[in-house]
């Protein structure tokens, strides 16, 4: 985990299952996205949201979130833009819905970082396209999102087990 992102000692998450307990619905989802970001979100960004789609109702996830989604859809490959959102909408079976806008600023800002590299190449449907793919320094914050994703999901499961609403 990187020594300047603040870490939840596992002795809090009891109290933090109470505290969640106690917030109405819509507070309760502001803390655990307060949390993520946290775990996920650049020190230096603040929050930026990507809607998806969970049984009919839009939801919110961190820039954080959607960046590891796409170094690990181009962890298969170089890929265009449509690729890597269709590769994500299949593999969640349609629950993650990505739109262009929040795609190309992930892709711009990951070509910004050095964690992908493009490169101008022709379609199978015959179009200029820009195609993408990883960088090693990308592929070391990949496995180093993969970490704190799954530390992040494990504390969030902690918090639903407490409460007892997720086992």
């Amino acid at each position: 985990m990187d020594r300047d992102r603040p870490q939840v000692p596992l002795r809090n998450v009891a109290r933090l299952a109470d505290l969640l307990a106690a917030q109405t619905a819509g507070r309760r989802l502001s803390m655990l996205m307060a949390l993520a970001n946290q775990f996920l979100a650049p020190p230096s960004e603040s929050l930026w949201m990507l809607a998806t789609v969970c049984e009919g109702k839009t939801l919110n996830f961190l820039q954080g979130t959607l960046d590891i989604l796409i170094l690990t859809a181009l962890s298969r490959g170089p890929q265009h833009g449509y690729d890597v959102v269709e590769w994500i909408r299949t593999t969640t079976d349609g629950t993650l819905q990505i739109e262009d806008g929040a795609l190309y600023t992930s892709l711009h800002r990951l070509e910004q970082r050095g964690w992908s590299e493009a490169e101008w190449k022709t379609s199978p449907k015959g179009r200029k396209a820009k195609y993408y793919r990883l960088t090693a320094e990308g592929r070391r914050q990949l496995r180093s999102g993969e970490r704190r994703w799954a530390q992040f999901a494990a504390a969030v499961a902690k918090v639903f087990a407490a409460h007892g609403r997720v086992s």
